[in-house]
């Protein structure tokens, strides 16, 4: 499930930036208790989109991933 958690297009499906990092949260904490640093990697990469994207200039949440049907598909994913 986390192999597919990173197949997903956040951008281009919209997806909602608080979900998106409750998600990264959760795959470092299972990577720290498997001790799989492959996904700590792969986390980065998916929080540096967040950084260009979701985050205005005074670290603010841009929510711009937001579209509701979207929303739903990745809570329901996770």
């Amino acid at each position: 499930m986390i192999e597919n958690y990173f197949k997903l297009d956040f951008l281009g499906m919209k997806v909602q930036t608080h979900a998106t990092l409750s998600g990264l949260r959760g795959i470092l904490r299972y990577a720290n208790i498997a001790e799989k640093p492959e996904l700590i990697e792969k986390v980065k990469g998916v929080f540096a989109l967040y950084l260009s994207d979701g985050m205005t200039e005074n670290y603010e949440n841009k929510n711009n991933f937001i579209c509701f049907s979207n929303f739903m598909f990745v809570i329901i994913f996770l």
